[in-house]
């Protein structure tokens, strides 16, 4: 379902991330994906992902802190009232 543009959501991803430590084979087979969950306001919702904003000025019709989230990476999606 592609969810409207302004709807407020909460999207629950998988996301990357690195450790400048050294690992054993052992302790790298046991790393877990990173959860990360992220509200925002949607600007775009189609086969490549959801992009969110956390601010809108409609005077300039312009969005700030603009996040986007691969569709493969995505677990969860609600939305909010």
């Amino acid at each position: 379902m592609a969810n409207k543009v302004g709807r407020p959501l909460r999207v629950e991803w998988e996301d990357a991330w690195s450790n400048g430590d050294t690992w054993t084979a052992q302790e790298a087979q046991e790393t877990k994906p990173l959860i990360m969950t992220l509200f925002g306001y949607c600007v775009r919702d189609d086969k490549a992902g959801i992009t969110l904003t956390m601010e809108h000025d409609p005077q300039k019709k312009k969005y700030r802190i603009i996040w986007h989230v691969p569709r493969a990476m995505i677990r969860k999606v609600t939305v909010l009232k």
